[in-house]
């Protein structure tokens, strides 16, 4: 799944690029073995849902494939390291 990643971050990059207001951030090697089911312990929530009693048999919750505290925080370090300056 490593490619999709690099692909979808290689999209993401240039669309940022043309729009020359902003800047794309890397994270994915921070991330790495941090991913929902990492090796390394979860920063991204796995798959998680509530029985729904009928079509969809689970709806999944807010919280699915997004960072929990931890990984909040380590976007947080990696957005405050790109923003704080270096003399």
């Amino acid at each position: 799944m490593r490619w999709a990643d690099n692909q979808l971050n290689a999209v993401v990059d240039e669309a940022v690029a043309d729009s020359g207001t902003a800047t794309f951030v890397p994270v994915a090697d921070v991330f790495a073995g941090h991913e929902a089911c990492g090796s390394a312990g979860e920063w991204i929530n796995s798959q998680s849902g509530e029985v729904a009693g009928k079509w969809p048999p689970v709806k999944p919750t807010d919280q699915t494939f997004h960072p929990n505290a931890e990984g909040q925080a380590e976007y947080a370090a990696i957005i405050n390291a790109y923003l704080t300056p270096t003399f």
